[in-house]
């Protein structure tokens, strides 16, 4: 009975053992590189299913270890490791803890660029390539480089497009420009923040040519090395095909996902499918762009502003009103320190009344005698003030309409006129003096 228990629990225990083999995949990693702010740690929570924060991921770690869950039927049948290298290049001798002649089967290599920043994005990729590609020289000429190669290229050879539906065991040739580079090893570039389009469409006067000249040249130099090209960010719908494609490349899964050129913010370009041809297609939605222009003439880095820049804030209009009230009245003050603010504003009207008042001399008809009559009807009374060391000067000069000698005409029209002078005068200086003070305050200091 004993014996029979012990075959029974063997039995049961190889059938999980069996089970479990089958159903869990093997260990494989993915290396992400690229700049700092590129986005990678945000791409890899997205690709995990969980919100980025930020404080989550500092700079400076050097080599950041995740991982993603690979799910059949809600069950978890793998995890994906994800070692993401710090964005600054210096760090790039961490590689081999993740990339080493043990594990180089094992391995994807993701270069993720920053669309919000499209004038890098070129030169960025072009920069980790040459990181990923110096650091596998070491292994040139061992079998198990050669055999990586091989399988490589026999890949892009076997490829068939999931919308074809019929597969074929066919090795094709290759196009003159298709992995002309062959490092070994899957290539997946992420255009990480494709969601900046919009920005840049907005902010940026990007055109739709400008977008297609940027696809174009990215997708050149993918092509030459063989590497897939997709697009993601946040309000982009390419999280799960990314995911699937990795699937794809690091454990062998059917790709079900086609190729979608489309929608530019959504493009995903498996690895094998694009060609020279295909590419040349773009060159149709450039009017005033070459494709041979120079990508950092076309894609230019905005010029940042070195001047400082002031802000002025507007002041309140009744503010405003108030504090020049303030001042006026500080100035009437200044004319007739003694008095009132309101009996300054009347003497200054009065002033104005006398100064409107103007006398008129009528040429002397012909005879013995002259007379100096008025526009007025009656005789008038003509004041006029002035302010000269704080004393108030009063003159009042009476015309009779009765008639006089040529001599006492003169004598009065003299001495009106004089007056008249003074009084106006006296008041153009003091407004003069008034208005000149007004301008030489500042504004905000009421006078005071």
């Amino acid at each position: 009975m004993a014996d029979g228990s012990k075959q029974l629990w063997q039995s049961i225990l190889q059938d999980v053992t069996t089970q479990t083999t089958t159903r869990h995949l093997p260990h494989k990693n993915i290396l992400l590189l690229g700049d700092e702010g590129c986005g990678s740690s945000s791409l890899v929570c997205r690709l995990q299913g969980r919100q980025f924060r930020p404080d989550d991921h500092p700079f400076g770690t050097g080599l950041e270890y995740n991982y993603v869950d690979i799910k059949e039927d809600e069950d978890v049948i793998g995890r994906l490791g994800m070692y993401t290298l710090d964005g600054n290049e210096d760090h790039k001798d961490l590689i081999p803890f993740v990339l080493n002649k043990d594990t180089l089967g094992d391995v994807a290599v993701m270069i993720v660029v920053d669309y919000s920043r499209p004038w890098s994005m070129l030169s960025s990729l072009q920069k980790w390539v040459v990181v990923l590609q110096n650091h596998l020289e070491q292994f040139e000429g061992s079998d198990d480089y050669e055999e990586l190669k091989t399988k490589n290229k026999d890949y892009f050879q076997r490829f068939q497009d999931p919308a074809d539906g019929e597969e074929s065991d066919a090795l094709l040739d290759l196009d003159e420009d298709t992995l002309t580079i062959n490092l070994g090893i899957p290539i997946i570039v992420v255009v990480n923040k494709a969601d900046a389009m919009i920005n840049l469409r907005k902010n940026s006067m990007y055109q739709t040519q400008h977008f297609d000249f940027i696809q174009m040249r990215i997708r050149t130099f993918c092509l030459a090395y063989g590497a897939a090209v997709i697009y993601s960010g946040r309000e982009v719908p390419n999280n799960d095909i990314l995911l699937h494609y990795m699937c794809h490349r690091v454990y062998g899964m059917k790709l079900l996902e086609s190729p979608n050129i489309q929608k530019p913010e959504a493009t995903f370009i498996p690895s094998a499918w694009d060609s020279k041809s295909k590419i040349n297609v773009l060159q149709d939605g450039l009017k005033t762009l070459r494709a041979s222009d120079d990508y950092a003439e076309v894609i230019k880095e905005p010029v940042q502003s070195t001047e400082e820049t002031t802000e002025v804030m507007a002041r309140d209009e009744q503010e405003f009103l108030k504090q020049l009230q303030q001042r006026l009245g500080s100035f009437a003050s200044a004319i007739l320190p003694g008095a009132s603010r309101r009996d300054n504003l009347k003497i200054g009207r009065s002033s104005s009344s006398s100064r409107r008042e103007t006398k008129t001399l009528t040429k002397p008809s012909t005879g013995s005698s002259s007379s100096l009559t008025s526009k007025t009807a009656k005789p008038k009374l003509s004041t006029a003030t002035s302010a000269s060391g704080g004393a108030t000067t009063t003159t009042t000069t009476t015309i009779s309409s009765s008639s006089s000698t040529s001599s006492t005409t003169k004598a009065a029209s003299t001495s009106s006129t004089s007056t008249a002078g003074a009084a106006a005068g006296g008041d153009t200086d003091v407004l003069a003096s008034f208005f000149t003070s007004l301008l030489k305050q500042t504004p905000g200091t009421d006078g005071k």
